[in-house]
């Protein structure tokens, strides 16, 4: 039980440095875009661009994420895993719908869309980790759904994004 705890918490520790990890950047670079901004119509039109490449790497960040998440963990540890890599740069969607510079239903079709995303990559994982392959196979498999996962993503933005309203 103490084991399985201590492997949920790593997984959820993970998740929060990953998040970070591709937040961090990101807020920087949106500081340094930022910088240069006169005008208040500037600044609304950078922190939109911001948020779409926000949205666009937190997709690519799970399609990487998900499938190799997946260990000993059961569902529901890899699930809340899941939500605590997409929701750490949530405060800087709240700072924009906060100045104006997207609505409150952008960012829920945004990021309700990822989250659905990023289920059904979940539920493709688990369906193909339960497959009996050898680990070999299983590893290209699985580095074959990351790749594919992420073609779409880098090919198709437009298609999802705009569906948000970005």
């Amino acid at each position: 039980m103490v084991t399985d705890q201590a492997s949920h918490m790593r997984e959820l520790q993970h998740s929060v440095w990953a998040g970070v990890a591709y937040t961090l950047p990101l807020l920087i670079w949106s500081l340094l875009q930022l910088q240069n901004v006169v005008g208040s119509e500037s600044t609304l039109n950078t922190l939109q661009s911001s948020i779409s490449v926000a949205v666009i790497i937190q997709a690519i960040v799970v399609s990487l994420y998900i499938p190799r998440l997946q260990g000993n963990a059961t569902s529901g540890e890899t699930l809340s895993a899941i939500l605590m890599l997409i929701s750490i740069p949530w405060p800087f969607f709240a700072l924009a719908w906060l100045v104006g510079a997207i609505t409150i239903n952008t960012i829920s079709v945004s990021q309700g869309g990822l989250i659905l995303y990023a289920l059904l990559l979940f539920a493709a994982t688990r369906a193909l980790i339960h497959i009996n392959l050898q680990s070999t196979n299983k590893n290209l498999v699985l580095s074959g759904l990351q790749l594919t996962a992420i073609t779409l993503v880098i090919l198709f933005p437009s298609e999802w994004i705009m569906e948000a309203g970005l």
